[in-house]
């Protein structure tokens, strides 16, 4: 097995993916439909509901944005926080003109640490694997 080195520079890494990933491979319709795919395999898994009826909502890891949008289409006020200036450029792109979808570029423990505001519901499709220290 090659040697591969750590990733040391997150945002870097981030950025690479989200430069590969194709911005509206989707139609909008169909992109707000599928936002929760909690796995890999479309229609798996619970939906939005599992967040129960949260008026605001924070997503740590976004990525294209989706499902901020499809809560922010149900007049939740979701907020996405990403660590890729390209995933957060990409995403407000898509979706910045929906009025309850608020995307912010930053680390998420920074961002958290210096919130004032508390949030209904806090989840994670994929994105808090990759800020956690699994030690």
């Amino acid at each position: 097995m090659p040697n591969v080195p750590a990733v040391t520079d997150r945002t870097a890494y981030w950025d690479r993916y989200a430069a590969g990933v194709r911005k509206n491979d989707t139609s909008p319709e169909l992109a707000l439909k599928d936002a929760f795919g909690w796995t890999q395999y479309s229609d798996h898994g619970p939906g939005d509901e599992l967040l129960g009826n949260p008026a605001t909502a924070l997503e740590l890891g976004p990525c294209r944005g989706h499902a901020v949008a499809a809560l922010a289409t149900k007049g939740i006020a979701a907020t996405g926080v990403d660590l890729s200036p390209v995933q957060i450029a990409n995403a407000r792109e898509r979706w910045g003109h929906l009025p309850n979808a608020r995307f912010m570029e930053a680390d998420v423990i920074g961002f958290l640490t210096g919130a004032a505001q508390q949030w209904d519901a806090i989840y994670s499709v994929f994105g808090a694997l990759w800020f956690t220290d699994p030690e």
